[in-house]
């Protein structure tokens, strides 16, 4: 850093007007770049998890970093903050210039020396379970990390959150009022105090929010249910064997019993990955074995017609 003195106007000593300015020399690396902070809002809003994300952006270096003469082709949009995949909306504000491209926000400024610049991110998520687990990789060093969840909403028809939790592995956890710096006059639970290197991840889950449980554990219980009823029909078949007609009746109602709900759980299915509440991976895995099973059942019933 240098120090310049500037003469006004050519007079005498005596009038000699001085103003200092500061000049840095500009750095060519990411060497004095950090991230202070990195706070993280979560709110619930219909099918979606709104995420609000304040950046806290620090220069260590003695030189002034300039994001427009960095040099490589990663960086020529600027400093490159990675967000989720499935990250929707996205919007950044603040000092300098962003830029979103698919799920990055690059930002382009100068930092000065021991400065802090902010920048606030928001996106959305989709989330149909009431237990979400959030993980978003962190391409640099963080001195302190928040997770804030406040228990008021937007809902008109639930201004409140009752029964939410939130678990963040090395965080230290707290809960009330006006929480690291909010509003006094709302209720947040929250974790602070975790640090991260470069390359590591930031983890949590928030649990009880006001949303359906997914149906492929319902499927699941189905599935395992109609298994049971199955056996139960295989079972009895000897038995049902020695008692002549009637007992192929009883047999043949219990089938088509099996039949129906084996069709009703495969019209689930299709539902739910319309929905998005089943995944492409549960429906191939569910919808193959429920497929099979009817394939069984169909072939009973056929042997049955046939005697």
């Amino acid at each position: 850093m240098a120090r310049n003195d500037l003469q006004v106007g050519g007079r005498a000593p005596a009038d000699k007007l001085g103003l200092t300015l500061d000049v840095f020399e500009k750095g060519v690396d990411l060497s004095g770049f950090k991230i202070q902070s990195i706070r993280t809002v979560v709110e619930p809003w219909e099918d979606y998890l709104i995420f609000t994300q304040f950046y806290m952006l620090t220069n260590t270096a003695k030189t002034a970093l300039d994001t427009t003469i960095l040099p490589g082709k990663d960086l020529e949009r600027g400093i490159p903050i990675r967000l989720p995949v499935k990250a929707q909306g996205i919007r950044a504000s603040g000092p300098g210039n962003s830029a979103v491209i698919d799920s990055f926000v690059f930002w382009q400024g100068t930092i000065r020396p021991n400065e802090t610049i902010p920048i606030q991110v928001s996106f959305s998520m989709p989330v149909h379970s009431p237990d979400y687990v959030y993980e978003q990789e962190i391409a640099y060093d963080v001195d302190n990390l928040e997770i804030l969840v406040p228990l008021q909403t937007r809902f008109p028809k639930l201004p409140r959150l009752n029964g939410v939790e939130l678990a963040a592995p090395g965080f230290k956890m707290e809960s009330g009022y006006g929480l690291f710096g909010m509003r006094d006059d709302m209720e947040f639970i929250g974790g602070t105090g975790k640090s991260v290197k470069k390359g590591e991840a930031l983890r949590f889950k928030v649990s009880g929010m006001p949303y359906h449980r997914p149906l492929a554990p319902f499927i699941v219980f189905g599935f395992a249910l109609l298994s049971a009823i199955f056996i139960g029909v295989i079972g009895r078949r000897e038995a049902q064997r020695v008692r002549g007609e009637a007992g192929l009746k009883d047999l043949r109602k219990a089938l088509e019993v099996e039949r129906e709900s084996l069709l009703e759980q495969l019209v689930a299915l299709r539902v739910g990955i319309r929905t998005g509440t089943v995944t492409q991976e549960e429906h191939d895995a569910l919808s193959t074995s429920l497929q099979e099973r009817l394939a069984l059942i169909l072939h009973k019933l056929s042997s049955i017609d046939t005697k």
